[in-house]
């Protein structure tokens, strides 16, 4: 079920820079613009052509998933979409409610650029609902 969901791109490519993240330096002639640009009218005699390439890896968080069929924090980490396997605690599963990441009265347990994928499914929400 974990291939249901997409995450965010890991790269960002800023406008100035190439997107092939090739450093080219000194005149580049109109011939060898033609390569990079299907737009060679634009490009007349010699234009000096600086990018810089560096990775800008987006902070991605982490992602947390909430299935009806998981625990509570206790029993999973909430960090793999799996069903908590009916004993144990600490198990790579998914939490039971969406109120397990995020209680009502309590301290979140996900920050900022996390990510919250919450599975289809019936969860009770108000009084008396878990977390």
């Amino acid at each position: 079920m974990s291939d249901d969901y997409r995450t965010a791109p890991k790269w960002i490519i800023p406008a100035l820079c190439l997107a092939l993240g090739l450093l080219i330096l000194g005149p580049v002639n109109s011939e060898q613009l033609s390569v990079i640009s299907s737009h060679r009218s634009l490009f007349t005699g010699h234009w000096p052509l600086f990018t810089v390439h560096w990775p800008l890896a987006a902070d991605q968080g982490i992602a947390y998933y909430v299935r009806p069929d998981g625990g509570s924090p206790t029993q999973c980490t909430g960090r793999v979409d799996a069903p908590y396997p009916g004993s144990g605690t600490g198990q790579p599963c998914s939490w039971d409610h969406p109120f397990r990441a995020l209680p009502p009265d309590g301290t979140p347990r996900i920050a900022g650029g996390d990510t919250l994928v919450i599975a289809a499914g019936s969860y009770m929400m108000g009084y008396c609902a878990p977390g």
